[in-house]
């Protein structure tokens, strides 16, 4: 598993110096994974599963890893930088394709999506 990743910004954001072009993301510890808790939940109705985000819980854990920069500016991340920061964040949880996952759909379309596996893409 990654300790760090780093989300290369579609639009950059404006810091204190001057412009961002990524932000860079830690692993999630102990210490906020358990009062956080997983963010997704896995639904099953018969052979049929949705994962289904928990937009709370992902906005804490992409403010919290937030290594560079301050995690007050990304509050000026549009659509798909959020999303890209969104999914970094989801794949220190999800196991990769590599590790039996897969998905049949990518997640940035809405906040629940259908799935053969609990695992959706990164994209």
């Amino acid at each position: 598993m990654t300790d760090t990743v780093t989300v290369n910004l579609k639009k950059p954001i404006r810091g204190h110096e001057g412009l961002i072009s990524e932000v860079i993301l830690r692993e999630p510890t102990y210490r906020e994974i358990m009062p956080l808790g997983m963010p997704y939940r896995v639904h099953r109705n018969g052979d049929d599963q949705m994962v289904v985000y928990d937009n709370d819980a992902l906005q804490q854990y992409v403010e919290r890893c937030t290594v560079k920069p301050e995690a007050t500016l990304l509050q000026q991340c549009g659509l798909e930088d959020t999303l890209d920061l969104r999914d970094a964040i989801l794949r220190f949880f999800l196991p990769s394709p590599d590790e039996g996952g897969g998905s049949t759909t990518s997640p940035k379309n809405s906040g629940s999506m259908p799935a053969s596996s609990p695992t959706p893409s990164a994209a």
